[in-house]
């Protein structure tokens, strides 16, 4: 069980991955307006701002996020990161 479980997510890992890099986390309207200056506040399983704030976290994370820019479903973004 544990083996077909592994071999699904790797398959789904290859398909995915050429298209992980094409999509920009920009964190929002006010992070695009600055030049996508952001700050990782402490405690936030979502460093990619700053990757640094993840050796200060006391164990494990699990964050979700999801976006539809414009209300447009050909814009939709969704993202799961696990710290």
């Amino acid at each position: 069980m544990i083996a077909r479980a592994s071999a699904l997510l790797l398959a789904l890992w290859w398909i995915i991955l050429p298209c992980a890099g094409a999509q920009s986390l920009e964190g929002g309207a006010r992070s695009v307006a600055l030049g996508s200056a952001t700050t990782a506040l402490h405690d936030d399983a979502w460093g990619h701002g700053n990757p640094a704030i993840w050796a200060s976290l006391p164990g494990r994370a699990l964050s979700f996020f999801a976006s539809e820019a414009y209300g447009l479903s050909e814009l939709r973004l969704g993202a799961l990161h696990l710290v």
